[in-house]
């Protein structure tokens, strides 16, 4: 059984052209119940035929809060158009839904993704420790593996840059 907020979730997903399995995965029902929702709704079909006039999302006038699902009433004025019906709906919603960011690890230039801040640097404490509390052994072993030749996995950024700026002269 939906409830009203899912109801208004899924008719407000299908309006931006998304397909049955993605709006199951988000609201976290089977495929089949937001499939029958939307037939009995004269939503069925493909999720592209909905798309507003092939407008992307952010031009797309939001009805329906995306939290709480109830009615938006947008302002005549120019400006950005109300998502959500207030503050609390808006953080409810970014909790549920945070916002994954990709970064480059400073330490051991793995690609990692976090949710929540932009200002992410290393891809776990571990690597921050290592950057951050730089030992002697670790500058030797280093030294020791340029000269064998071999690979060095982790090597900090600073200290490939002084490396880089020794080549180069």
């Amino acid at each position: 059984m939906l409830t009203e907020n899912q109801k208004h979730q899924i008719i407000f997903m299908r309006m931006k052209g998304m397909g049955y399995r993605s709006i199951a995965t988000d609201l976290g029902v089977s495929r089949d119940t937001v499939r029958s929702f939307c037939t009995r709704n004269n939503l069925s079909g493909y999720g592209s035929e909905f798309v507003c006039n092939g407008d992307n999302s952010n031009k797309l006038e939001y009805k329906i809060c995306l939290y709480c699902g109830k009615e938006l009433i947008q302002s005549t004025n120019a400006g950005r158009k109300k998502k959500y019906c207030d503050d609390v709906c808006k953080k409810e919603y970014e909790k549920e839904h945070p916002k994954l960011y990709r970064f480059k690890c400073q330490y051991c230039d793995n690609q990692f993704q976090a949710a929540g801040s932009k200002e992410r640097k290393y891809c776990s404490n571990e690597c921050y420790v290592r950057d951050r509390f730089w030992r002697d052994e670790d500058t030797i072993k280093i030294i020791e593996s340029i000269k064998e030749q071999k690979k060095i996995s982790n090597m900090p950024k600073w200290f490939k840059d002084i490396i880089l700026e020794c080549i180069k002269e």
